[in-house]
């Protein structure tokens, strides 16, 4: 099959080089598997509220130098009612509440509510 001595392949070589890439293989597959079996992290913070987003039917929006924003859930759509009435986009409203289930990462003080453009309700 091969002519002369120096024609015929090493097998050592090859031997070797497939003992690495096993060993490479097994290595990564350990990784892989260990990832897998990590616990998902859990996210830190603080929660903004306890409220959930099935509590509200209303929101009310007051921004110091724009109009009102005022929306409201009728007949299991929200509308929006001010400044203008319509069917609002139900996308927004909901984004809009997800800032209330969020997490902060530090507490604010609620002694200066004013500072966060912010009034106390009590």
């Amino acid at each position: 099959m091969f002519g002369s001595e120096e024609e015929k392949p090493d097998m050592t070589n090859k031997w070797v080089t497939n003992l690495i890439l096993l060993v490479v293989l097994i290595g990564a597959s350990l990784v892989a598997f260990q990832s897998l079996k990590e616990e998902p992290e859990i996210i830190k913070g603080l929660e903004v509220t306890n409220l959930k987003l099935s509590d509200f039917d209303e929101i009310e929006l007051n921004f110091p130098s724009k109009a009102k924003v005022h929306f409201k859930i009728i007949e299991d759509h929200w509308k929006i009612l001010s400044p203008v009435k319509g069917r609002a986009n139900e996308r927004y409203v909901y984004q809009l509440l997800s800032i209330l289930a969020s997490r902060s990462p530090e507490k604010l003080k609620s002694d200066d509510l004013e500072k966060y453009g912010l009034i106390s309700l009590s």
